[in-house]
């Protein structure tokens, strides 16, 4: 009989236990893709309008084109109202704020909590 002494391998609890963290990390990548996902997609849309003001770069044009590209790339996470518009004191050009938390459920009563801040200069023409 050939005993071997030296064993190479996973144990079953080794193999449960791997099998538990690549499910963990999989359901967190699977909550929080969505978040991103429209994240970008806001990002996309106020970089356009920042990029790309009318020739008449007032607060009520601008609040018009963030309707505008939100319309176009429905966006439904966050309302036009959820973006302030503000003048920057330096250089008196026209900012956007976008600041707000997207939740997602995770395990039972656990949820994510994604916080997004970011300030867009509006390029004067």
């Amino acid at each position: 009989m050939n005993i071997r002494k030296r064993q190479s391998g996973l144990t079953m609890i080794s193999w449960v236990l791997l099998i538990l963290m690549i499910g963990f990390v999989g359901l967190f990548a699977f909550k929080l893709v969505p978040v991103y996902m429209d994240y970008m997609t806001i990002n996309s849309a106020l970089t356009n309008v920042a990029k790309n003001p009318d020739a008449n770069s007032s607060a009520s044009s601008v609040h018009y084109a963030i309707e505008r590209q939100f319309d176009v790339n429905d966006v439904e996470v966050i309302k036009t109202t959820d973006v302030k518009i503000g003048t920057d004191p330096n250089t008196n050009n026209i900012t956007l704020t976008l600041d707000y938390h997207a939740i997602s459920p995770f395990v039972a009563n656990v949820s994510l909590d994604v916080h997004f801040h970011k300030v867009y200069q509006v390029a004067s023409h």
